[in-house]
């Protein structure tokens, strides 16, 4: 006849301390997108975005918080920063390898000011020190800064800072000398070679025109009777964009390239008399900006001949554009992938786009992503305390007799081979090798070869019907193919590698014996979970518009039947968010099984298993399996 043995761990309150380290690198390979609102203060809804960083992962402008205004910064984390200025301060731009921001002071008078490893340097004034001062752009490595500044005709020129702590100031003058000419510097190349900007024109008719500055010298590229400005240049050199008029009071987006930047292309618009391109990617081959569309300003993206509407790309790649209408684009990375946009009735946002495929994700999902694939590593070493109880004898009778068997599991794919036997004044051995596959939700194994195995005590000591026992072991696991998913709105991060799983542990329990030959055993334990897995990286895709890559992954897990604390070391940097971490909380689980033996012979019994673990941040996975043992 059948017996029947039960074991339950005791419904194991499984205390995991954990330590989760894993560094990544975004790579971008891909086509890919997203749309991330800058988040401002917390509480405080106001925020207001001006540059990005040549990579695209720092971006600066301003944010309130209790009332008043600070110049900020938000780092690759999706974290606003307060920078240690004044308030009432902006963050108007920075250099392209985000170590230089530029700051405008408004009172008591426009004051222009570097940013950089923490402190704030006061541009000189050419002349006049109550002047009107600004810093519109850097260049790559924030050693030459360009804007405007009083001269010594009382009027805004073009200035060009540079040197040592910027202390020199350079006059980059004027198209047209004259009372109530003025120039502005708006942008510089990555080399700060060439300075671009607006100027008073000597076409005779008051109005302004676009300039570039190189080697002392500045010229005019707008065309004569009618307004035109430079906003800005592409870190290589070769691409001035900014704005044309044109007859009939339009005035269309420009690009002006070639030999002395004497080509000038016309981007078009998006259906209106009006556009503006406002920026470049490195080599000028994607331009941003904003352009008309009846009444409103809608932003747009410019790329192989093409003006688009930068909310239909991202609509039509499957972001859910409702509630957010992007009216400019202000800035663009040099990879030409991020984008920096502005909604004004809800948020500034740095777009990612690539190719027409795009994902729609924020910094919260992305927490949440890396929170998951904490757990999922979490749950991968307490999920295999199934195999591992199985092989060392969890679910067996525990008598003087001695057995060897084999076994399959499904629900994952296991077999293996185990067996126990007396030793003697109440002790015994037990333990097993097997290998399979395995998937537990957010986690998965190609491949694991492991081993278990137990030493224990029972005691001839009784308690209403209870004999108590001790027991000591552990188990290993050699793992290959192992995979993790961060899942978040959007996409799917997975990541492949190998490693290995390890646990020890020490259990108090009470045995009882039926009539019927059946047995129950309760057990609470102590014990740990180590977890280490090699480096690996997610696959840049469609589906996973922002991957992350691991390099360390360890787990240590502490059980004494109540959780005692939690804690996490993971680190992931996804793109465009740059380092986020998990933290672990306390985890509750409990484990059962069930082993029923079916007499064949005297000597032999097929076995039928069930085991099941569940708990919080776990999930809940089953395994029903069945085996063969000889008894000796």
């Amino acid at each position: 006849m059948p017996r029947f043995s039960f074991s339950r761990l005791s419904a194991l309150l499984l205390a995991s301390t954990t330590l989760l380290t894993a560094t990544s690198v975004a790579v971008l390979a891909a086509p890919a997108g997203s749309l991330t609102p800058l988040d401002p203060f917390p509480g405080d809804p106001s925020g207001t975005a001006y540059g990005l960083s040549a990579d695209g992962t720092t971006v600066v402008g301003h944010a309130s918080n209790g009332g008043q205004q600070y110049a900020v910064y938000w780092s690759a984390d999706g974290a606003v920063h307060a920078l240690n200025v004044a308030t009432g301060s902006d963050a108007v731009g920075i250099s392209g390898d985000g170590s230089t921001i530029l700051i405008t002071d408004y009172a008591p008078n426009l004051r222009a000011s570097v940013y950089k490893d923490g402190v704030q340097t006061f541009l000189p004034h050419f002349i006049n020190p109550l002047g009107g001062q600004k810093a519109n752009a850097a260049n790559n490595d924030g050693t030459v800064v360009v804007g405007y500044d009083k001269a010594a005709d009382g009027e805004s020129h073009a200035m060009m800072w540079s040197g040592p702590n910027w202390a020199t100031v350079t006059d980059l003058g004027l198209l047209a000398p004259g009372l109530g000419s003025h120039s502005y510097a708006h942008g510089v190349d990555g080399l700060g070679a060439t300075v671009v900007g607006e100027s008073s024109s000597a076409d005779g008719l008051g109005l302004v025109h676009a300039f570039y500055w190189q080697s002392g010298s500045m010229h005019d590229i707008g065309q004569t009777g009618f307004t035109s400005k430079a906003k800005g240049i592409s870190a290589d050199g070769t691409t001035i964009v900014g704005q044309q008029g044109a007859s009939g009071g339009v005035t269309k987006a420009v690009i002006w390239t070639g030999p002395g930047f004497v080509n000038q292309t016309d981007l078009g618009t998006l259906g209106g008399d009006e556009s503006v391109a406002e920026a470049s990617n490195a080599n000028g081959t994607i331009i941003v900006g904003h352009s008309s569309i009846g009444s409103d300003f809608i932003a747009f993206r410019y790329a192989d001949g093409t003006m688009a509407n930068l909310n239909t790309l991202l609509s039509n790649a499957g972001i859910d554009m409702t509630g957010i209408v992007l009216r400019d684009a202000l800035d663009v990375s040099n990879s030409g992938d991020y984008i920096l946009a502005d909604d004004p009735a809800t948020s500034s946002y740095l777009v990612y786009y690539h190719d027409g495929v795009a994902g729609l994700t924020n910094k919260a999902e992305q927490q949440e992503s890396v929170d998951a694939a904490g757990k999922a590593r979490r749950a991968l070493a307490i999920q295999h305390d199934a195999y591992f109880g199985i092989l060392s004898g969890d679910l067996d009778r525990h008598d003087d007799e001695g057995q060897i068997g084999v076994l399959g599991l499904v629900g994952s794919a296991v077999g293996g081979l185990r067996g126990d036997m007396g030793l003697g004044n109440g002790f015994s051995f037990s333990g097993g090798i097997a290998d399979g596959t395995s998937s537990f939700g957010g986690a998965g194994v190609g491949n694991a070869l492991m081993g278990a195995m137990a030493i224990r005590y029972d005691s001839e000591l009784a308690f209403a019907g209870f004999h108590p026992f001790a027991q000591v072991g552990g188990g290993y696991a050699m793992l290959s193919g192992v995979s993790f998913v961060r899942p978040y709105t959007g996409g799917t991060g997975v990541g492949a590698t190998n490693g290995g799983l390890a646990s020890l542990y020490a259990r108090l329990g009470l045995t009882q014996d039926f009539e019927s030959g059946d047995q129950l055993t309760l057990a609470g334990e102590i014990g740990e979970r180590w977890l280490s897995t090699e480096a690996y990286s997610e696959a840049f895709s469609a589906t996973n518009p922002f991957p992350a890559s691991a390099t360390v992954d360890v787990t240590l897990h502490a059980a004494v039947g109540a959780t005692l604390a939690g804690s996490s070391g993971l680190v992931a940097t996804t793109t465009g968010f740059g380092a986020l971490t998990t933290g672990m909380n306390n985890t509750v689980w409990a484990e059962a099984g069930a082993h029923i033996d079916w007499q064949v012979t005297e000597n032999s019994a097929i076995d039928l298993y069930a085991t099941g673990i569940i708990g919080d941040g776990i999930g809940a996975n089953g395994h029903v399996g069945a085996g063969y043992h000889y008894t000796f």
